[in-house]
């Protein structure tokens, strides 16, 4: 217990020196904090705690919080409206709150597990997120009161008939709406507002993703051949939906897998076209289309061989091609289709990873090799 408690003594310090390691690279104006129940508790009590300690840091943009702690032990008042939604709640008992503050910190820290009773003024703008079935929600009038007291611009998002932390709940729809409100908030753009940029200027997006990704030059053969593995093996282990249909209907092993991504990126890497989204290769991604490099002639013939090599034979890859046309326009624009309603879900194919070109822009055979670049 004495481990615990002196290692909850230190649970700002830490966060503290990741924030001054941040500040050294971005200016607090470009940084948000986001966190969820505890997290979220503990985002807020960091900016009380540079407060309290007079520490010299600015404080961050803006704080997204969803379903955060914001007094531990909780007002007697609060207590009374967690008792009254109890059995709503089916994940947290009122009764917790009171058993883990003294494990979580004692004595001059204790300030730290009840934000809301902290001078706010100077505090950033904020986005609150509860959900009407979580007793966490009896927090938000007095934190409502507290903001407009010391002058906070507020955001309440509530989520009707949902739990605590609902957003973690990624398999839900209700969890992906969420998100993307987290996503506004944090100054991200939505997946709607990518969508309707992609459409209305899909040359200088294309040309916008480029300039943030890293191309990929410089690399060995086997290096190469590592970045097609990884992706071939992403799209063979990808598990569809029972409605949704995808690459795995047409290529059945993982070899054929990796000789269809192995030319894919071949091609894109000796034609300027791959991407990763950092020095660290957390991702990989083919740009083409208008604003970027395209798929060279004779890289292309040999991408379009090997392919048909793992589809097994020319035949299959018409019905493949046939697959990706149909319907009328490329298989991107079927897809940006599908997103406003105006394609039946039965007609819909789905892959687990798209490129950020804009095949519709372009000629018919440069939409011809872009299928393969999905």
């Amino acid at each position: 217990f004495d481990k615990l408690l002196e290692s909850c003594r230190d649970k700002q310090k830490k966060p503290l020196k990741v924030y001054q390691a941040m500040l050294e690279r971005f200016a607090a104006e470009n940084i948000r904090f986001f966190g969820t129940s505890s997290g979220a508790g503990q985002a807020l009590s960091l900016c009380v705690y540079i407060k309290h300690e007079s520490i010299d840091v600015p404080l961050p943009r803006r704080l997204v919080l969803q379903s955060p702690g914001l007094q531990v032990p909780p007002s007697e008042s609060q207590k009374a409206e967690m008792e009254r939604r109890k059995k709503a709640d089916v994940m947290i008992p009122p009764g917790f709150f009171d058993a883990i503050a003294p494990v979580l910190a004692t004595g001059e820290e204790a300030y730290l597990l009840s934000p809301l009773l902290y001078d706010l003024t100077g505090f950033p703008e904020t986005d609150i997120f509860y959900g009407t079935r979580e007793v966490m929600i009896a927090y938000l009038k007095d934190f409502q009161d507290a903001c407009k007291k010391y002058g906070v611009k507020l955001h309440t998002h509530i989520g009707k008939g949902m739990m605590h932390c609902w957003g973690a709940m990624e398999f839900v729809p209700e969890a992906k709406a969420v998100r993307q409100e987290y996503f506004s908030a944090l100054g991200r753009k939505t997946q709607s507002d990518r969508l309707k940029r992609r459409v209305s200027e899909p040359g200088r997006q294309a040309e916008s993703d480029a300039l943030r990704m890293q191309k990929l030059a410089g690399l060995t053969e086997t290096e190469v051949t590592e970045i097609a593995r990884q992706i071939a093996d992403t799209f063979y282990d990808y598990r569809y939906h029972e409605d949704d249909a995808g690459l795995i209907k047409y290529i059945s092993s993982r070899e054929d897998m990796f000789t269809y991504m192995n030319a894919i990126v071949r091609a894109a890497y000796k034609s300027g076209l791959l991407y990763t989204t950092s020095d660290r290769h957390e991702g990989f991604l083919v740009l083409s289309g208008e604003g970027t490099n395209s798929v060279g002639f004779v890289d292309g013939i040999r991408m379009i061989l090997a392919e048909k090599q793992a589809l097994g034979g020319f035949r299959k890859m018409k019905e493949f091609i046939s697959a990706c046309f149909c319907n009328g326009g490329s298989i991107e624009t079927r897809m940006r289709m599908s997103s406003t309603g105006s394609i039946s879900r039965s007609k819909r194919v789905r892959w687990p990873h798209s490129s950020g070109k804009a095949a519709a822009a372009s000629p018919r055979w440069q939409s011809f090799l872009s299928i393969f670049m999905i």
